[in-house]
């Protein structure tokens, strides 16, 4: 499937997060390169991440209760949680250490695999979107060390 299509096509009413998504795609391209790592599983992270931030409260809840997640957690949360059951049942994706990836994008995790941090800091560092003081520091830091960044974001 062709993920940058279809996302283009959902986001087509909301073009500053399209934006950011390219952007979080794009960085996590140059962070997966950097660090060796899966460059085709880290774009279908990436353009899939923020797939459910558009969608309405009320179809949001549905899905929410859809995936069995949690209804306690934080709603600004419920799109992490609502990406990962769109990933599964919309576009297909099986892959653990993806959803896995889409779902902790917001929190992090204690056992994120290193794919899976690079979503998590892509998400803060992506230039399009993201040029804040603390993002461009971290995306400094982010290309001697992934867990360093994520230090640094969850200590701003």
């Amino acid at each position: 499937m062709d993920y940058l299509k279809e996302i283009q096509s959902v986001m087509k009413e909301h073009p500053g997060r399209l934006e950011h998504i390219i952007g979080v795609m794009e960085e996590s391209i140059s962070l997966a390169k950097h660090y060796g790592l899966d460059v085709n599983k880290v774009r279908t992270i990436a353009l899939l991440h923020d797939s459910a931030k558009k969608i309405g409260d009320c179809t949001m809840k549905t899905y929410m209760v859809q995936g069995g997640y949690n209804l306690s957690l934080h709603p600004k949360l419920w799109h992490a949680y609502v990406g990962e059951y769109l990933a599964l049942t919309k576009y297909g994706v099986h892959d653990d250490e993806v959803l896995k990836a889409i779902k902790w994008h917001t929190t992090g995790h204690p056992d994120m695999t290193e794919v899976q941090k690079v979503l998590f800091v892509a998400d803060i560092t992506e230039q399009r979107t993201r040029n804040f003081e603390d993002s461009r520091i971290m995306r400094e830091i982010s290309y001697k060390s992934m867990d360093e960044a994520i230090a640094y974001k969850l200590n701003y």
